[in-house]
């Protein structure tokens, strides 16, 4: 292949581009300004499509990503109000989880006493059962001594 074969081979053809000759001129090259000012009206004209269809993708694209970022905006103020929310609930919760605490402690402390005061009934109880026995004793010593 020579080297104007090789151009030939990547130039896109004129009838790609929208161009059809007028009658009675060959397609294979530009014989007159008339061909070659037909030739330039529709590579304008394929210009101007082309210059519609970026437009149009580009005004959809800014569409697209408005929309993303507004999307964006609803998402980060969401999760601003769940942190917000979840760092309300933790510190209630750990308010009261302390109350708790401290209300447990207290019963402790009471059921403390309570044992205290278990062994005071015991010792009291076990002084009753000796007065107890002491007094059927005696009963029994001053009945025997009757009879």
């Amino acid at each position: 292949m020579s080297g104007s074969e090789d151009k030939n081979a990547t130039r896109p053809s004129a009838s790609s581009l929208g161009y059809e000759p007028p009658a009675g001129v060959s397609s294979d090259g530009f014989d007159s300004v008339a061909e070659a000012n037909h030739l330039a009206d529709a590579i304008e004209r394929h210009a101007g499509e082309l210059t519609e269809s970026l437009t149009h993708v580009m005004g959809s694209l800014r569409s697209s990503l408005h929309a993303m970022g507004g999307y964006s905006a609803d998402y980060m103020r969401v999760y601003s109000q769940s942190v917000s929310t979840f760092g309300e609930t933790v510190e209630s919760s750990v308010g009261s989880m302390n109350t708790f605490i401290d209300k447990c402690t207290k019963l402790n402390d009471d059921l403390l006493e309570m044992r205290n005061l278990q062994s005071e009934i015991k010792g009291v109880l076990a002084s009753v059962d000796t007065l107890d026995a002491l007094a059927a004793r005696l009963i029994k010593e001053k009945k025997g001594k009757r009879k």
